[in-house]
């Protein structure tokens, strides 16, 4: 079994707050799991650059977090009121969970630059796997 969401594009706005922001989120019962996730960040401010910290997390009912992957990202200023900064985020976990589980995509602006960091594309994906084997 495959569970998929996909977000409208434009759904999410990172603001420059600092605060964290959830992209995407779904529930999953135990099981050994791929997940996945992607998505391409924008910047539309033409002089300033966007810091991003991104993670995906995959949480237990109590909110321990039992697998995780995060990844930092610079969002260049836009060449152009028409073509902004961009940059493409991929994100994957490969794990047996022996509780029913919760994952989020989740982004955080690392900086007070002005305007928002745009989310486009989102797309969390989980597929039901028979074993993980790490090497």
């Amino acid at each position: 079994m495959v569970h998929r969401q996909a977000l409208p594009q434009g759904a999410v706005s990172i603001p420059n707050s600092g605060a964290t922001v959830t992209l995407a989120s779904t529930t999953l019962n135990s099981g050994t799991y791929m997940i996945s996730a992607k998505m391409w960040l924008s910047n539309t401010q033409t002089a300033k650059t966007h810091y991003v910290k991104c993670s995906l997390v995959a949480q237990d009912a109590s909110a321990n977090i039992l697998d995780s992957d995060s990844t930092s990202a610079t969002v260049v200023s836009a060449i152009s009121s028409s073509i902004p900064g961009t940059t493409a985020l991929p994100f994957v976990i490969a794990n047996s969970f022996n509780t029913g589980i919760t994952v989020t995509l989740n982004c955080q602006r690392l900086d007070t630059n002005a305007g928002s960091t745009s989310a486009f594309d989102i797309k969390l994906t989980a597929g039901e796997i028979s074993a993980v084997v790490s090497q």
